[in-house]
């Protein structure tokens, strides 16, 4: 092997090196590159669902459906298909999380239609905006939140939510 060749291949494996360190931070930073699909049951490359990819998921939801203030339990994407709480206050739509904060047990609309209620029986109760009104009763947990916001977008006039992309409870978007 000639000096010549040497040198060759150490550029080739100091390249090789430095485009897979590229690659890999690449892939570090901005995780959320990569196709972009829309319905409850797209998937990213991999098999990862929607939900774990922080894809918008088109809900089938008219934002006209939703009147300022109401909201409106809607099943969310595969795999687990958790509840999405779609709202809309005076200041516009917004999209929560539908697991309780307490024992990630679903919520639903209280019967009284002004509050939402965890569907186990531990007493937890959150009010249209998400907020924790009354923490569980039944083997309370320290520091029980309120419910996560999520992003929200309106195309053609429905509802998208972008699950695990996590955003300040007073984000909101108009129609």
């Amino acid at each position: 092997m000639t000096v010549q060749d040497e040198d060759s291949k150490l550029g080739r494996r100091r390249f090789l090196f430095r485009a897979s360190a590229s690659a890999v931070a690449a892939g570090v930073i901005f995780p959320a590159c990569g196709p972009v699909m829309m319905g409850s049951d797209a998937s990213t490359e991999g098999g990862a669902s929607d939900a774990a990819a922080g894809v918008p998921f088109n809900t089938a939801v008219q934002a006209s459906t939703i009147m300022v203030g109401s909201v409106q339990v809607v099943t969310g994407p595969a795999p687990n298909r958790t509840p999405i709480v779609l709202g809309r206050d005076g200041m516009g739509y917004y999209a929560m999380t539908g697991e309780c904060t307490h024992e990630q047990c679903p919520v639903v609309l209280r019967a009284a239609g002004t509050d939402l209620d965890c569907t186990c029986t531990h007493g937890s109760r959150f009010s249209f905006t998400g907020e924790l009104t009354q923490p569980a009763t039944v083997r309370p947990t320290p520091g029980q939140r309120g419910l996560d916001h999520y992003f929200v977008s309106i195309v053609g006039g429905v509802i998208q939510v972008t699950v695990g992309m996590v955003v300040p409870s007073t984000t909101r978007v108009t129609a």
